[in-house]
């Protein structure tokens, strides 16, 4: 089928930035399109909420929010909305993403009929929760795709994610689902990308604790920070981290995680990586110790010995 043009309309145009199409136009929801094409069409530094509610139809206090989904993609400048400052566009964001008007049984059964994707959300939910899902777990699911705008197959990786968590609470699904959304996890892509760098996560920290002989105890928040600093940012594998412990073991007798943090960034500021190189400088300090086998008091300072650690729990 074709569609004819109204040629005489295209004397008077603006631009849209192609990112905004080939990046986001299938995640955003119908509102945010609105408001983007509202904003781009005033041409102006700085517009209002109440400028932009009035042309685009869209409520005052959902144009904050949808401002913030195109700052967020880098479509339009955090500073553009005079009216309202990026710190208050952030946290009205999470507000409305939560905040969704309840909807009624009726209403809901309405759109099963009407709407396929609703359909398929509500019967994929059954499915994954292995029961039928109540009506407030209706409500919630829904208002997720028809008031945060997030696509129905995101919304199902919410849910699976947060059962495979034990924790499969709508309350629990919904707030995860804002975090999502917050972070601009709007797409599959970007859902898969997110969960498969949580599951790498999860291995590397599970790996290294099996390596710290760490059993009957979760990792605190600072341990699981140090842990990712040394694989992500450094770039070691478990036999330079391996390497470290045992020094830290050796010298002091039992597990730091900041004691080792210490080795593992002198190493990588020196660009040391294979545990060949860390052991001809481990060698070379020995060498320097005095006669009866004790270490020189400045290698304890130097590898913040005599700080205390900062391992809080979580």
């Amino acid at each position: 089928m074709e569609y004819p043009l109204n040629q005489s309309l295209w004397q008077n145009v603006f631009c849209v930035p192609a990112a905004a199409v080939d990046r986001c136009l299938a995640s955003a929801s119908g509102d945010e399109v609105k408001v983007l094409l509202a904003v781009l069409r005033c041409r102006e530094e700085s517009v209002s909420s109440r400028q932009i509610a009035k042309i685009s139809g869209v409520r005052e206090d959902a144009v904050d929010a949808a401002v913030a989904y195109w700052v967020e993609q880098k479509i339009l400048p955090a500073q553009l909305i005079g009216a309202v400052p990026p710190a208050a566009i952030k946290q009205e964001t999470r507000k409305t993403a939560v905040s969704a008007p309840q909807l009624t049984a009726a209403e809901i059964g309405q759109m099963v009929k009407s709407d396929s994707e609703i359909a398929f959300l509500l019967q994929s939910a059954e499915a994954l929760y292995g029961r039928p899902v109540t009506s407030t777990e209706q409500r919630g699911l829904v208002s997720l795709r028809e008031w945060m705008g997030m696509p129905v197959d995101v919304i199902l990786m919410v849910v699976k994610y947060c059962l495979g968590n034990g924790k499969g609470s709508i309350r629990y699904i919904e707030k995860t689902a804002a975090s999502w959304f917050d972070e601009g996890i709007r797409t599959h892509e970007a859902a898969e990308a997110y969960l498969q760098s949580l599951t790498q996560r999860a291995q590397s920290e599970n790996k290294i604790k099996s390596l710290f002989g760490i059993r009957n105890r979760n990792l605190s928040t600072n341990e699981k920070r140090y842990i990712q600093q040394w694989v992500r940012e450094y770039g070691y594998g478990s036999d330079m981290i391996r390497q470290a412990y045992e020094i830290s073991v050796d010298r002091i007798g039992s597990l730091s995680f900041p004691y080792i943090n210490k080795i593992l960034a002198s190493w990588h500021e020196k660009g040391y990586r294979t545990p060949e190189e860390a052991r001809q400088e481990n060698g070379k300090k020995s060498s320097t110790s005095n006669g009866n086998g004790s270490f020189d008091i400045n290698e304890f300072e130097d590898m913040g010995i005599f700080e205390i650690p900062d391992v809080k729990g979580e």
